[in-house]
């Protein structure tokens, strides 16, 4: 079984091979291996989700046909695309709780963001 981030890495490196131009934006994302097990009875299910930040994440969906390409032809599902700030922006998310280095990680996507001043 190949681990989470060599499928990651390969991705990336398919992506870049076949897709120069779309592949620059996942740069500044967060690509992550979801295993689900969905249906009756349950039957596993793989796919990347993308995290980008709110300025790239309609540069990121445009090109979700590219990534839907190389994901299956890796033997996965197509990739879902998710806006970064409104995950960490979401008062009733649970994601500090349940996955605090993840929390951390897609912070680090984010660009700096000056306090506001009245």
């Amino acid at each position: 079984m190949l681990s989470e981030p060599l499928l990651v890495q390969e991705f990336i490196h398919l992506m870049r091979r076949t897709y120069p131009q779309p592949s620059k934006v996942l740069r500044h994302c967060y690509i992550k291996l979801v295993t689900v097990h969905w249906g009756q009875p349950p039957s596993r299910l793989d796919y990347f989700a993308i995290y980008c930040p709110n300025t790239l994440f309609e540069t990121v969906s445009e090109q979700k046909e590219a990534f839907g390409h190389i994901s299956r032809y890796m033997g996965l599902a197509d990739p879902v695309c998710i806006n970064a700030n409104r995950l960490l922006r979401d008062p009733m998310s649970k994601l500090k709780k349940e996955a605090p280095r993840f929390w951390l990680e897609l912070h680090w996507l984010l660009p700096a963001q000056l306090p506001e001043t009245s």
